[in-house]
């Protein structure tokens, strides 16, 4: 007797678990073929009803799930449950799910629940469900159809991102948060009026005022767009992957344009930054490798692209924050801002000037097609993966107050050969990050035949100082020098020549960058201040009250 009560009691406990334990329901699965199997999933029962929280089919499975028909193995094949909830993550990554049939009992999709789907073409959400959960059906790139319910009050951040062949998107037109106004293909918050999610046939209404998170994120169909002058700002990686987007016009209504909003857009050639925009965000235009052409429009109280330089320039600090592969850096830029040309694969060459004391983290870093860089000896700061794998094989650095760069900042380039001024490898060797090198070699030298009279020197790249002589210097060879004139008391420089060519006008501030080659020949002539009658090194008032009273004999 007392075997079949221990007997019992194990068959209920089974029962027990059979009906709560993850492992024992299952839904029917028709594989390509018509044949029906029975998949193993997880979830939890409440009653005749079952929160879907995983399925046991992985990315190699193919077939159409119908979730009319869930059973557990406590009540047997023809028991069947209601499914009203796709948990989180139920369907992740299922690539070879081509189809499912959602049941009218369902009332909510979870986060990630279809993410990364590519296999499915249409889902039909039924009008009892009321939330779609962020990311919800990312990265489902073979989807071309989605229509809303106006049961549906929640979508949450992402749920089509990545969508990429969407080519119709509807909501119901009783749907009282969302809309899909003047048959726009795409999902509008009403209340907001902001555009959350759209594809390539969209047509963006008038009365639309905010482009949303990654709204047309991934849309590789896109090829244009048509932003109307209600928009007052493009957000958080909105068009980030719309690869096939070649043409676009920013209206002059918007102010902001935040972080990763046109991110990957390969195929846009121009982008003008209206004087509207006031805010933009980082790698906002990283990785868009045909743009060859980026200007800022005059008025603009935040940015400009000063020199038609081709970039983007944060007028108030000098610093450039976006570049492409024609950008040309003006002398009066500081600093080459964080992720500046980050993923600029088609930029060959860059010069940095003199006016640039610091170098932003990835600056340059991806920039596969750039071969040699020279740094220039203003440069104080270099950031964490400045130069991050990018296509460098010499470094030419003319730094000599050697000092750390940021981490990683030349990773990738260990093969380069680094130049530095002549008895600083030792310092270069022993200076993070600058150590990463292999090969670290002392900047070629070359003669440079001088000349320059007695009222002034010159300082020849931060370095030697030549003064009322003839003879030779030693320069670099085949880069820039920079020559830095130094005239006496009430004295100015009054020409330079190369070669018997007059370069007198090239000089700025008394200083002059220049490449000179072996057997040149530099002659520089100061002279006195003719006008400054009282010596004290200036023309002014006082000097024509001298002169009259030497003319008057007092």
């Amino acid at each position: 007797m007392k075997r079949i009560e221990l007997l019992l009691c194990a068959l209920v406990a089974m029962f027990m678990l059979s009906a709560n334990s993850a492992w024992a329901q299952y839904v029917k699965l028709t594989a390509e073929d018509g044949t029906v199997s029975w998949i193993e999933i997880e979830g939890t029962i409440n009653g005749t009803n079952i929160e879907i929280s995983r399925n046991a089919i992985d990315q190699n499975t193919k077939g159409s799930i119908d979730l009319n028909e869930v059973w557990s193995r406590s009540g047997g094949r023809g028991t069947n449950y209601r499914v009203t909830s796709i948990g989180d993550n139920a369907f992740y990554n299922c690539r070879s799910l081509t189809s499912i049939v959602i049941p009218s009992s369902l009332t909510s999709i979870g986060y990630w629940a279809f993410y990364g789907c590519i296999g499915l073409t249409s889902v039909a959400i039924p009008s009892s469900v009321t939330s779609i959960g962020y990311s919800a059906f990312k990265g489902c790139e073979g989807l071309i159809f989605i229509r809303i319910p106006s049961s549906v009050t929640s979508i949450g951040e992402d749920a089509f991102f990545g969508c990429s062949g969407l080519i119709s998107i509807v909501v119901e037109s009783s749907n009282t948060v969302y809309d899909s106004r003047n048959n726009c293909n795409a999902i509008i918050e009403t209340a907001s009026n902001t555009l959350i999610a759209g594809c390539m046939n969209t047509k963006i209404p008038l009365s639309v005022t905010s482009i949303g998170v990654a709204a047309f994120s991934y849309c590789s169909g896109l090829t244009s767009i048509d932003i109307p002058s209600s928009v007052t700002s493009i957000g958080y990686g909105a068009f980030v992957g719309c690869k096939g987007l070649t043409s676009l016009h920013i209206p002059n209504s918007v102010t902001r344009i935040e972080d990763y909003t046109f991110n990957n857009c390969q195929g846009l050639t121009s982008v003008v930054i209206p004087s509207s925009v006031t805010s933009i965000g980082q790698y906002a235009f990283s990785s868009c490798y045909g743009l060859a052409f980026i200007v800022v429009e005059s008025g603009n109280s935040v940015y400009d692209s000063r020199n038609n330089c081709n970039a983007i320039i944060e007028t108030t600090s000098n610093t450039l924050i976006a570049g492409c592969k024609n950008t040309l850096i003006p002398s009066s830029v500081t600093s080459i801002g964080d992720n500046a040309f980050n993923f600029c694969v088609y930029l060959t060459s860059i010069e940095i000037p003199s006016s640039v004391t610091s170098i932003g983290n990835f600056a340059f870093g991806w920039c596969g097609g750039l071969t040699s860089i020279e740094i220039p000896s203003s440069v104080t700061s270099i950031g964490d993966g400045a130069f991050y794998d990018s296509g460098l094989t010499s470094i030419i650095s003319y730094v000599t107050q050697v000092f750390k760069t940021g981490q990683d900042s030349f990773q990738g380039c260990e093969n380069a050969t680094l130049y530095v001024p002549a008895g600083l490898v030792s310092t270069y060797q022993s200076t993070a990050d600058w150590n990463r090198f292999s090969k670290i070699e002392e900047i070629p030298g070359i003669a440079l035949a001088m000349s320059c009279n007695n009222k002034g020197k010159v300082k020849i790249n931060d370095g030697i100082q030549f003064t009322n002589d003839m003879g030779e210097v030693s320069v670099y060879d085949g880069v820039e020098n920079t020559f830095t004139f130094l005239p006496n008391d009430n004295c100015k420089l009054k020409q330079v020549l190369i070669d018997g060519l007059d370069v007198t006008l090239s000089v700025e501030n008394n200083q002059l960058t220049t490449k000179v080659h072996e057997g040149s020949k530099m002659i520089v002539m100061f002279d006195k201040m003719s006008y400054d009658v009282n010596g004290d090194g200036a023309v002014d008032i006082s000097d024509v009250v001298k002169l009259v009273n030497v003319i008057l004999g007092q």
